[in-house]
């Protein structure tokens, strides 16, 4: 909440009405900035970001390094992004235009960007899976990716167990 409005009942008034900040004008841009950084990492459930584990797979979002079964995995950048978006919500069924826009943004992609990517992901944790030889695993499953019946409801479910 953005206002000139200081005193304390007026603050608790705020936030009993739903506001989740509450900054009292003047402010400084920085100030602003900052806050709505913050919300939008609160959002995100990523206010501290620590390592990300589904199973053998953990995947550290800082330094966009992932290793399973304790080996570490040479994947592109744009495929630990895919990894790290999939990894924070792990029961979530992401659909192909939201896994675009959380790691590619806006931008105007050839069709099979996406696709490529998600491809080489898969192969790099089936391979790592083989080599870990664990009986209780974790998995990136993609479904119906190429299928042109769901041309536009394609989605990837991204932990299922072994």
């Amino acid at each position: 909440m953005l206002t000139a409005r200081a005193t304390l009942d007026d603050k608790l008034a705020g936030f009993e009405h739903g506001a989740d900040d509450y900054l009292v004008k003047p402010f400084a841009l920085k100030e602003l900035e900052a806050r709505l950084v913050a919300l939008s990492k609160r959002r995100q459930g990523r206010v501290a970001r620590t390592a990300l584990a589904v199973g053998d797979l953990v995947l550290d979002p800082d330094t966009l390094s992932a290793t399973r079964g304790g080996a570490a995995l040479k994947l592109p950048r744009k495929c630990l992004r895919l990894l790290e978006v999939m990894m924070a919500s792990p029961n979530k069924v992401f659909s192909r235009a939201e896994l675009e826009h959380a790691v590619w943004g806006d931008a105007d992609l050839q069709s099979d960007t996406p696709r490529s990517h998600v491809r080489l992901l898969r192969r790099a944790l089936a391979r790592s899976q083989s080599s870990a030889r664990s009986q209780n695993c974790t998995r990136l499953h993609v479904r119906d990716f190429n299928a042109p019946l769901l041309k536009s409801g394609r989605v990837l479910h991204n932990a299922d167990r072994c």
